[in-house]
């Protein structure tokens, strides 16, 4: 039995995954429509990483891509810091620029039930 069989099963069943990897979104999707699972009718799945076998994966993968080059240069750049500044255990937050690439394995939110 796998994590989305056991979401699967549950009563109330989940509308939308996120998987922070695209080949982990792969095997859920694989498993969800083996499943009679409907993608992206009745279950939307989105992946963190914008991995080349997104768009062959049907429906293709709906995925946030982010810039590996710009999460290594902030990280080197704030190793550099807190080593100059002899500060290595303060908590910082560090933005990211991300982007949205639609490509089909996301439905309609679902409205919440009334009452």
């Amino acid at each position: 039995m796998t994590s989305i069989d056991l979401l699967l099963d549950r009563p109330q069943k989940p509308t939308a995954v996120f998987c922070f990897h695209a080949l982990v979104a792969a095997g859920v999707m694989h498993r969800a429509q083996a499943r009679g699972v409907k993608i992206p009718e009745d279950l939307s799945v989105i992946a963190f990483g914008d991995a080349d076998f997104s768009t062959l994966l049907h429906p293709p993968l709906t995925t946030v891509s982010v810039s590996l080059e710009e999460i290594t240069g902030k990280a080197i750049e704030d190793l550099h810091t807190r080593i100059k500044e002899k500060d290595i255990a303060t908590t910082r937050r560090i933005a990211i620029s991300a982007a949205l690439i639609d490509r089909g394995s996301c439905g309609p939110g679902l409205e919440k039930p009334k009452g």
